[in-house]
């Protein structure tokens, strides 16, 4: 079978420089956590607002366990507010909606640089970036509602 495609015109993406940038979420869903057998995190896929050629990355949020101690618990909902209050995604006490994150918008998202890491955790040549969840305001409740039905 031959596919018809005008691959000579297809452009590479390229990693960003580090610094301030509009972002979006393309995608989200919960994946299991490689090397913790039954934990999950989020897996949410950020582009860039307005930078096409910038490459889009992946962010990884962890998501509260029945293994999780105190601590480990206190800093994974932490981060999924930071997570939720950076992209204005509604939420409430008891968590929130991913459908309601994919088309998500953040203004001025601190991106940097980093090494990717290979299948065994050690740092290659190659860069990908990474970015920082603006940290939110305490006494913001979660008056933000879904516009989605909620699921029985």
């Amino acid at each position: 079978m031959f596919i018809k495609a005008a691959l000579a015109s297809a452009e590479e993406t390229e990693v960003a420089p580090g610094g301030n940038y509009d972002l979006n979420i393309i995608n989200i869903e919960e994946v299991p956590v490689k090397k913790t057998p039954g934990a999950s995190q989020l897996r949410a896929t950020l582009g860039f607002t307005d930078h096409p050629n910038y490459q889009p990355f992946n962010v990884y949020v962890g998501l509260v366990g029945s293994a999780d101690d105190e601590v480990a618990t206190t800093r994974k909902l932490r981060n999924l507010r930071r997570f939720c209050s950076t992209f204005d995604i509604a939420w409430e006490a008891a968590g929130f909606d991913t459908d309601d994150a994919v088309g998500a918008t953040a203004k001025e998202v601190q991106v940097t640089q980093r090494p990717r890491l290979d299948a065994e955790g050690h740092e290659t040549e190659e860069q990908q970036n990474s970015c920082f969840f603006k940290r939110f305001d305490t006494e913001e409740g979660p008056a933000k509602k879904s516009a989605r039905k909620r699921r029985a």
